[in-house]
């Protein structure tokens, strides 16, 4: 129980990064996560169950697209520029 509480406290802390970030994409991820979040603790409070694929596949995108923009930083900070960036 104890790692799934670390699991969602780590999916906040990535929805957080998210929704304070300057770009309107990834604060658009950080406010979904953080919803998802707040339908996931409403709703597992009526039905027990983590075997339901719905939260498994928000959580999977919010921790996309947090190492999607983290990549995305680290890449602009060393120089390095992908094609058809300026």
């Amino acid at each position: 129980m104890a790692a799934f509480i670390s699991f969602l406290v780590a999916i906040a802390g990535c929805a957080l990064f998210l929704m304070l970030a300057p770009e309107k994409s990834q604060r658009y991820w950080g406010i979904a996560g953080l919803l998802s979040l707040g339908v996931f603790l409403t709703a597992a409070f009526s039905f027990d169950s983590l075997a339901l694929p719905n939260m498994w596949v928000v959580f999977g995108l919010i921790t996309a697209a947090a190492w999607v923009y983290t990549q995305s930083e680290t890449t602009v900070e060393k120089g390095v520029y992908r094609a058809g960036e300026t």
